[in-house]
């Protein structure tokens, strides 16, 4: 994400097992929305949104299943690896 003259920038998780793929797009445009509406800092709102895209893609559908929580306690763990 390019602000104000910055990047920022997620770092890569290693998802072993892709399940769908489905529903990423929207699963990171909502991150970065949820982001937005919570006036975060956007190096958080890049964390989160990657996140919860990396999330989607270990679950069948459409639709990401995570609660803000849960994505917010896998960023505070500092995992880079999503297993399901």
């Amino acid at each position: 994400m390019f602000i104000n003259g910055q990047l920022y920038q997620s770092p890569a998780f290693d998802i072993p097992s892709i399940v769908d793929r489905v529903g990423g797009g929207d699963a990171f445009a909502s991150g970065v929305l949820h982001g937005l509406l919570s006036d975060e800092s956007p190096q958080t709102i890049i964390d989160f949104a990657t996140l919860a895209t990396a999330m989607k893609h270990t679950v069948h559908g459409d639709v990401n299943q995570f609660s803000v929580e849960e994505i917010q306690l896998l960023m505070k763990n500092g995992t880079k690896e999503i297993k399901r």
